[in-house]
């Protein structure tokens, strides 16, 4: 519907009439036989008759590279970038981030259990966010601890997506890596400084690259 907007202004050119043929017919090979497909039907019939205005004007510069960048996106996703391989790819990079995160809890509570001793785990505490003085300990604990909880989801959404296509594990992930990003790490600069700028760009990396699944392979399930 909205890339009928340009069939209205009739500034529709031949690339976009090429790419809302391609959805319409997408609708139809998911809902057959419904008012939805009976809808994309009409639409296609609209849009091969002889009278359907095109637009033959030179694109702009923008215009150009956004084609390209669709362009791309859609050889991608029929070619090399399939659904499964998208989504697999994902779950073994959000697992991965999250069981070396969890990995370091675990050298926390390690030192508690197996030492048994509160004092043990505070000094590994301490030398773990390298705080130099123990008024640091209470946000070093809150940082941990929400870094801990944070990764549990990550790794939940992981499992989700590894057993297939999850809008609950798209939701799970973009929380963890939100919050990560606006709490857990701003807590990491005030006690380490610049220690987790790599940290900030993989997080940062990863929620685009959940955000672009979700976009791609999940948008027309919520819209189903």
């Amino acid at each position: 519907m909205h890339d009928l907007g340009e069939v209205l202004d009739h500034d529709l050119e031949p690339f976009e009439k090429e790419r809302l043929v391609g959805k319409l017919q997408d609708v139809l090979q998911r809902a057959p036989g419904t008012n939805l497909g009976q809808l994309a039907q009409a639409l296609l019939r609209f849009l091969e008759t002889e009278s359907l205005y095109i637009s033959h004007r030179l694109p702009t510069t923008y215009e150009r590279f956004y084609r390209w960048l669709r362009q791309l996106e859609d050889q991608a996703r029929h070619s090399w970038l399939t659904e499964k391989r998208f989504r697999i790819f994902l779950a073994l990079l959000l697992g991965l981030s999250a069981t070396l995160a969890l990995a370091g809890m675990g050298v926390l509570l390690a030192a508690l259990l197996l030492q048994g001793d509160l004092t043990a785990f505070v000094i590994e505490v301490l030398r773990n966010s390298r705080v130099q003085t123990p008024g640091y300990l209470q946000i070093a604990l809150i940082r941990f601890i929400l870094e801990g909880v944070l990764s549990i989801f990550l790794l939940a959404a992981a499992l989700l997506l590894l057993r297939g296509p999850s809008i609950l594990a798209a939701r799970l992930a973009v929380l963890s890596l939100v919050m990560s990003l606006t709490t857990v790490d701003l807590l990491i600069f005030y006690l380490d400084q610049f220690s987790t700028i790599l940290t900030v760009l993989a997080q940062f990396g990863m929620l685009l690259l959940v955000l672009l699944y979700r976009q791609l392979h999940l948008k027309p399930l919520t819209q189903s």
